[in-house]
């Protein structure tokens, strides 16, 4: 999703919706107006960072990637109200 389209936060909203906790909304690496939406089946909540990160850990031990970064994004994410989240100055953070 981009943050800075008109539609984000009914966007956001609906989401919330649909999954409640099963869902996180993460700013992607390197763009500040770029959002990644991470959801999932269960109505557990988003796993802690700790946890996030022993998963990360794991799947970089099989897989060419760099989940730790995304781990924390993830957890950062977890953290911002999406649907009220103000804008300054053309920026979403």
């Amino acid at each position: 999703m981009i943050s800075d389209d008109s539609d984000f936060f009914r966007c956001a909203r609906s989401i919330g919706d649909v999954f409640g906790d099963a869902v996180a909304l993460a700013p992607a690496d390197g763009s500040p107006d770029n959002v990644t939406v991470f959801a999932w089946k269960d109505d557990a909540s988003c796993p802690t960072l700790d946890e996030l990160l022993l998963r990360a850990h794991v799947l970089e031990a099989v897989h060419p990637l760099t989940l730790q970064e995304t781990a924390i994004r993830i957890d950062y994410g977890k953290r911002i109200n999406w649907a009220e989240r103000p804008f300054h100055g053309g920026q979403a953070w």
